[in-house]
């Protein structure tokens, strides 16, 4: 007869206590059905589309009753537009197509609270008849955290690539993480793919790149180093002058995550600067150009009138002050300046009017005639004007690039927020799926120690696979929750001066009973008198394990294994090599993702979980250093990381060396 899974008898008596031998009695079908009808998630079992199962999640989650769910067809369950899809799926099934067994879909509650779930549906048997049954998980929450991700994302990439100058956002170690179009055009890039994953000063004329490297240890200590004058490179080889502004990213609890680096292409306006010096009658020719980048050009003197006097300005200082020229000609600069920057800006002025050099971008405010705040962006070159001596500012309006700088820090704050939610979410999750979890693993472990003699082989099999499957469920639960620890950055390393050669030599010895099953060898060749290197041992352990596991299960019996270790200047780069059957080249750009094609399809083959190499990179990146592979399809893998090596009075190294 139809009914709930619960209707069943779920009961089980101890009928002997012989030592510590317990004799149950129970059905194979009543533990089936007692299992099912504890889980978390809704399973049913149909027949021609038609509830002839439910359990009590899936009552929950509908909000029907069972006697109404019972005789019921799946499909009404449905949104109109899913309802047709599914249709579809099972007239492909049932002309023998192969289809997905895993599916999204939207279902309605009896209230009609509109629900995304996940359809798990296999063939089955059920009184004798064909039958379908399906695994249905409530997923609402977690699609509606990925839609504010992703919204929030899309949010910050308009805010990122408004910005007129070139923008370019690296983490603590240098490497760049993401640009805007206008950083790809400046250095002649043709896409994105061509800059991500380079060192920021690569983009650095070797005549700057000491001093751009040192800049970028200011800006880490101070937080931020105000525009900077650098010589940049183009990838044809020529160069540019750019003004450089950088300052630290930081996430929601106030840690650095990165920098995010401002570039403005000076290269006219130098020109524009030089020529000022060099000839008095083509200021005209210059002021013009100022207006077409889009600069105010202002000369300020010192005369009868006052301090800092327009003496001339081109067309765009009145746009941005709201005064004509004829009220500007002859008022003295400092009027227009905010009270609050009015002393230090008439400094300067007095630095530049004594010849003195001052280089680099200043950042203050100016009232307009209206009486609104305008800030704007001042550089300044002492010349001569008219025969007398002269201050000639270059003046840039800089509302828009101010607000879209707050929108960019409000968004990133939103995607860190949205990313720690999920965090959170899985978090919560995890534990509330562990803690049956431990009870179905304790049980079934159990039963296996005490089940009675007369229990056939394949029931205890089923047993030992419900186990298995437990205990493979459980790690995948934990590792996914610590990727999302790394990520969010709740994961504190525990750094220390640690010998490479005691974390080898111990591993070493884990792996030997699974080297001897499998007839493998390994060989350890570490560089002579190598440093100790500053890491978190425990995280060490667990990457090494990692890649010797994995090399392990994809080299044939009898194959040949390697870890090899060498300096690199600053860094260790440690090497874990095998001959097994290698990684398909289009493969080896995303196995360090998260369940990325490969990595799904290498766990379903050994047991994994598919976040191994994802894990792997994030502790890895936590340190500072890299992790790439090497392969060749059917002939062995190298998979290298590096990690920075103590040195007594230095600071850590910037960037990993790799070889390639």
């Amino acid at each position: 007869m139809p009914g709930r899974l619960l209707s069943r008898q779920n009961r089980i008596e101890v009928k002997e206590l012989v030592g510590q031998k317990i004799v149950l009695e129970r059905s194979t079908t009543d533990r089936y059905f007692n299992l099912i009808e504890h889980a978390a998630d809704g399973i049913a079992i149909l027949q021609n589309g038609v509830f002839k199962l439910v359990n009590s999640a899936l009552v929950r989650m509908s909000g029907y009753d069972e006697e109404e769910l019972l005789g019921a067809s799946f499909i009404k369950l449905l949104t109109p537009d899913c309802q047709q899809f599914v249709m579809q799926r099972y007239q492909d099934r049932l002309a023998g197509k192969e289809v997905p067994s895993i599916y999204e879909i939207k279902a309605v509650t009896k209230t009609g609270e509109v629900r995304d779930i996940e359809i798990n549906a296999v063939l089955t048997e059920y009184e004798g008849r064909p039958a379908d049954e399906v695994i249905i998980r409530d997923i609402t929450e977690r699609k509606q955290v990925e839609e504010k991700l992703q919204q929030s994302e899309e949010k910050l990439r308009q805010m990122f690539e408004s910005v007129s100058d070139g923008l370019a956002v690296t983490d603590l170690s240098g490497i760049i993480d993401d640009v805007n179009d206008r950083l790809l055009e400046m250095h002649g890039f043709g896409s994105r793919d061509e800059i991500l994953g380079k060192h920021a000063s690569e983009l650095v004329a070797p005549v700057d790149r000491e001093r751009a490297m040192l800049h970028m240890q200011k800006m880490l200590e101070v937080g931020y180093v105000r525009s900077t004058e650098f010589t940049l490179l183009r990838t044809d080889g020529s160069i540019f002058l750019c003004e450089l502004s950088m300052s630290v990213l930081k996430d929601a609890s106030g840690n650095p995550i990165g920098s995010i680096t401002t570039g403005r292409d000076i290269t006219e306006r130098k020109r524009v600067e030089e020529a000022l010096r060099e000839s008095e009658e083509r200021y005209r020719t210059l002021v013009s150009l100022g207006t077409g980048v889009g600069e105010a050009i202002v000369m300020l003197q010192d005369n009868e009138q006052g301090e800092g006097v327009q003496t001339f300005v081109n067309d765009q200082w009145p746009r941005i002050t709201g005064y004509s020229k004829e009220e500007l000609l002859g008022m003295s600069f400092f009027d227009l300046v905010h009270p609050k920057d009015r002393q230090a800006s008439q400094e300067r002025h007095r630095e530049k009017m004594s010849g003195e050099v001052m280089a680099g971008l200043f950042e203050m405010s100016i009232i307009r005639k209206d009486g609104s705040e305008v800030p704007i962006e001042l550089t300044s070159a002492f010349t001569t004007y008219m025969g007398k001596h002269a201050n000639v500012a270059y003046i840039r309006d800089i509302t828009e690039r101010k607000r879209a700088e707050e929108k960019l820090i409000e968004k990133t704050r939103e995607v860190e927020e949205a990313n720690r939610l999920k965090s959170e979410f899985l978090a919560h999750m995890s534990h509330e799926l562990r803690t049956p979890l431990n009870v179905v693993i304790g049980f079934s472990q159990l039963m296996l120690d005490n089940i009675p003699g007369e229990i056939n082989e394949e029931q205890r099999q089923c047993l030992s696979d419900v186990l298995s499957s437990s205990k493979h469920l459980l790690n995948l639960i934990n590792e996914v929750l610590d990727l999302s620890k790394i990520e969010s950055g709740k994961v504190e390393l525990k750094l220390e001066n640690v010998a490479l050669t005691e974390i080898v030599e111990c591993l070493t010895r884990t792996m030997i009973p699974t080297l001897r099953l499998r007839k493998q060898s390994l060989d350890v060749e570490l560089e002579e008198g190598l440093p100790p290197i500053h890491a978190d041992k425990a995280k060490l352990k667990q990457v090494l394990l990692n890649l010797l596991s994995n090399a392990t299960k994809f080299t044939p019996d009898g194959g040949k294994l390697k870890i090899e270790a060498v300096r690199e200047g600053d860094w260790c780069q440690v090497s874990v090599i095998d001959n097994g059957i290698g990684i398909k080249k289009e493969d080896q750009e995303r196995i360090f993702e998260p369940f990325s094609r490969l990595g799904i399809t290498l766990a379903r083959e050994n047991g994994g979980t598919g976040l191994g190499l994802a894990i792997v990179k994030k502790i890895i990146e936590k340190h500072g250093g890299q992790v790439w592979v090497e392969s060749e399809y059917g002939k062995g893998s190298r998979f290298t990381f590096t990690l920075p090596i103590v040195q007594q009075g230095s600071t850590l190294p910037s960037q990993g060396k790799r070889q390639r």
